[in-house]
């Protein structure tokens, strides 16, 4: 069994840093819950996966909910897929849809991959090692699509950075 390790990043932050180890064989609505825990976001709200190239451009939806059952191109679950499935080796990127009205995403990369020792064993997972910063919020709750405590509203208002390569991942 493998332990992937996964920094997470925001465009809204450039504080903001989670760290989350994650066993391979779990599968993509732990590693929710583990965002959800190490962000103290609502469990309830709506989010999806993406699988992403190296310029975080959306290749493969993986969601929470089947919007359409009928739906032959419908994404698959969280609930049913395994990270293994997609994720194998260090530098694989995702994005974490965490705010569906104002689609504000996370930054997800495989930051190291390594097999999981008798001591390790014996933890549980996910587990968050490494949390700098404040979260961004989980939802835009006033009338201009602003968070008054959001750190960076320059970057709110502009709806995040320019180019997102610029992010240190």
């Amino acid at each position: 069994m493998k332990i992937l390790t996964l920094r997470i990043l925001s465009s809204e932050n450039s504080k903001f840093i989670r760290d989350i180890d994650i066993l391979d064989e779990k599968r993509f609505y732990d590693l929710h819950l583990g965002i959800q825990t190490a962000c103290d976001y609502d469990y309830s709200q709506m989010t999806s996966f993406y699988i992403s190239n190296k310029k975080w451009e959306k290749l493969q939806e993986i969601s929470m909910v089947r919007m359409d059952e009928d739906d032959k191109n419908a994404p698959e679950l969280m609930k049913d897929t395994l990270l293994k499935k997609y994720l194998t080796k260090k530098g694989q990127r995702l994005l974490y849809l965490f705010d569906f009205f104002s689609v504000r995403m996370l930054f997800i990369e495989v930051v190291k991959v390594r097999t999981m020792t008798a001591k390790e064993a014996k933890l549980n997972y996910p587990r968050c090692i490494l949390s700098e910063g404040k979260a961004p919020p989980a939802l835009i709750v006033d009338d201009y699509g602003i968070d008054p405590d959001a750190e960076d509203d320059d970057l709110l208002n502009s709806g995040g950075v320019e180019n997102i390569d610029d992010l240190d991942i």
